[in-house]
């Protein structure tokens, strides 16, 4: 299973606009969180693509 999270994301709604993680599993977000949230190990992402987090991007 492929897990990754983008740290700090713009998700758009129809009725909001909030930064939040987004997981995303195996393609497909399976949940948003605060910012900074803990997560579990997974690849981690800035909102504009790069590596963050701890450990080069793992953690």
């Amino acid at each position: 299973m492929s897990r990754t999270v983008i740290r700090g994301g713009l998700v758009i709604t129809a009725a909001e606009e909030m930064r939040a993680d987004v997981l995303i599993e195996d393609g497909r977000i399976a949940a948003l969180a605060a910012p900074d949230s803990p997560t579990a190990e997974c690849d981690r992402l800035g909102p504009s693509g790069g590596a963050g987090g701890a450990a080069g991007g793992r953690g």
